[in-house]
């Protein structure tokens, strides 16, 4: 079994692929999506490739931590990204 994680950011946008193996995971694979002009198509493009290549069985994708003392509008690039209605 694969499972895709996900970590969004305003900028760059982590992924990996792990397996688990007993009560350990291996990491299959892993990178970085860096966000450019389009982070949308960018974003969606790489997660459909990622999806392709490695058919995973569970996505999970990290809650979003920002600082209480950060403006709330530092959030907004990121909930963007993720594609969140509720920023």
């Amino acid at each position: 079994m694969h499972i895709l994680g996900l970590d969004p950011g305003s900028h760059k946008f982590g992924w990996a692929v792990i397996q688990p193996s007993g009560s350990r995971y291996i990491r299959i694979a892993s990178g970085v999506i860096n966000i450019t002009r389009d982070p949308h198509l960018t974003v969606a493009r790489k997660i459909a490739e990622l999806l392709r290549d490695h058919a995973p069985e569970l996505v999970a994708i990290e809650e979003p931590f920002v600082h209480p003392k950060h403006r709330r509008d530092t959030i907004i690039p990121l909930a963007q990204v993720r594609g969140d209605r509720s920023a």
